[in-house]
C-alpha cells in the first residue's frame, strides 16, 4: 500500500483519542513514548480507538493498543500499529494495508492463482508491495529466480522490514529479490527486463493519489509489452462486494476485457505475441477491509480460463511446484470459490461499460461518484 501499493479508506477523530496525525517534524506523542521505553498504560490503551472512514457514511471502530512508529514522507503518512484483534498493522494515509491476523488472505489470494496457473515462472514483477508480503508469496515458489519490486516510498519499506518482519519472512534479504524505490511504470520503460508475472499490488486510485494511471487502458497495454509468452498480469482492484464493486472493481474488469478481447483483431493480435488471452475477476473476504475485496487477472496461452480450473488441478500443481511452507488460505477449493462471484456482481460485471483511460480515471471513495 502507496503510492506503488495497496490502497485506503480515510479516518477521522473519534469519541476518544485515535491514531495521531504526524507531521515529519513533529513524531506523534505515542511513537514517543514507546521510543522512550515508556509506553502508555494498558488501562489507557484500552481507551483508545481507531476510527478508518470507509466511504458511503460506513466506518470501522478498532481498539488501538499501541502506536510503534508514525512518520511523513514525500509521498504520504504511515504509521505502524496495534489494534489488537487485528494484530500488528500497517496504516497509510489513515487507511488499514496490511494487519497481521488477515494479511495472508490478501497477499495469498494476489499471488498465488497468477503463479500457479503461469508454467514454471521464472521472472515477476511487483509493481508497491511495500511491507515486503507480496514479494514474501512469490519467493515460495522455487522455480522464481528472479524478483523486481519497485516502491515509490523507500521510508516505508525500509520500517516495515524493520518493525514488521513477519511480513516480508526474510524476502528482503533474498538473492532472489531486487528491490528499487521509483514509480514503477518509468522503471518498466527503461528496464530491459519482461516477465513471466506482473503483480500490481497498488493503493486504491484517488484523485489525491499518484497511482490511478496505473489503472488505465494505456497502462495495460503497455504492461503487456513487458510481459514473456504465456505470461499473466494481476491488480488488486478495490472491494468488490455489491455495494462498492463498481467504484473500482468492475471498471478495471471492463478495461482488461477492452485492452485484451476488444474485438477479433485485439484477440488475434495478443494471441499471436502472447498466447490466448484469459481475462477474470476474483475476490476474497479481507476482514480487516471490512469488504469482499477483488483483483483482476488476465492470463496468456493457459489451456483454459482461470474460472474453469479445477480443485484436483490447482491442488496437484502446488504441490509439483514445491511450494515453500504450508499456506494458509488458498488451494484448489479456496480456488474455485474466489473465482465464482455471485450472481449480483456477475450481472454487474457483464452490464459494465465504463472503460479506465488516462483521460476517463476511475476514483475511488469519491463523494461525487
Amino acid at each position: 500500500p502507496h503510492p506503488s501499493t495497496r490502497p485506503l479508506p480515510s479516518c477521522h477523530a473519534t469519541p476518544v483519542p485515535s491514531l495521531p496525525m504526524t507531521t515529519p517534524s513533529k513524531p506523534s506523542a505515542d511513537a514517543a513514548a514507546l521510543a522512550s521505553g515508556n509506553p502508555q498504560p494498558d488501562s489507557e490503551r484500552r481507551s483508545r480507538w481507531y476510527l478508518e472512514d470507509l466511504g458511503g457514511g460506513l466506518g470501522q471502530l478498532s481498539a488501538l493498543h499501541e502506536v510503534s512508529h508514525s512518520t511523513v514522507s514525500e509521498f504520504q503518512a504511515s504509521d505502524i500499529v496495534d489494534l489488537g484483534v487485528f494484530g500488528r498493522t500497517l496504516i497509510i494515509d489513515q487507511k488499514i494495508q496490511s494487519c497481521g491476523k488477515d494479511e495472508r488472505v490478501y497477499h495469498e489470494s494476489l499471488v498465488h492463482p497468477a503463479l500457479t496457473i503461469v508454467n514454471n515462472p521464472r521472472k515477476v514483477f511487483i509493481g508497491g508491495g511495500g511491507e515486503g508480503a507480496t514479494a514474501r508469496e512469490v519467493l515460495r515458489h522455487p522455480s522464481v529466480n528472479h524478483l523486481d519490486m519497485v516502491d515509490l516510498d523507500e521510508k516505508v519499506v525500509k520500517w516495515c522490514a524493520k518493525l514488521l518482519p513477519e511480513y516480508s519472512a526474510g524476502a528482503f534479504d533474498s538473492p532472489r529479490m531486487h528491490t528499487y524505490y521509483e514509480d514503477a511504470k518509468a522503471f518498466l520503460e527503461k528496464s530491459p527486463h519482461t516477465y513471466d508475472v506482473i503483480i500490481m499490488d497498488l493503493c486504491d486510485p484517488t484523485d489525491t493519489g499518484a497511482c490511478y494511471f496505473l489503472y488505465a487502458l494505456e497502462f495495460y497495454t503497455f504492461l503487456a509489452t513487458k510481459l514473456n509468452p504465456g505470461g499473466a498480469i494481476v491488480t488488486q482492484s478495490g472491494p468488490a462486494s455489491r455495494l462498492g464493486c463498481r467504484d473500482v472493481f468492475t471498471r478495471v474488469h471492463a478495461t482488461m476485457k477492452r485492452a485484451f478481447l476488444g474485438d477479433e483483431e485485439t484477440r488475434d493480435r495478443w494471441t499471436e505475441m502472447l498466447g490466448r488471452p484469459h481475462v477474470a475477476g476474483y475476490r476474497s473476504f479481507v476482514r480487516s477491509f471490512c469488504d469482499e475485496w477483488g483483483y483482476n487477472m488476465v492470463t496468456f496461452g493457459a489451456v483454459e480460463d482461470p474460472v474453469e480450473f479445477r480443485v484436483e488441478e490447482i491442488d496437484a500443481e502446488l504441490e509439483a511446484r514445491g511450494i515453500e511452507g504450508q499456506l494458509e488460505y488458498y488451494d484448489g477449493l479456496t480456488h474455485r470459490g474466489m473465482f465464482h462471484m455471485e450472481k449480483d456482481v456477475r450481472k454487474l460485471m457483464e452490464e459494465e461499460k465504463e472503460i479506465i483511460t488516462e483521460d476517463n480515471p476511475a476514483f475511488i471513495y469519491n463523494e461525487a461518484s
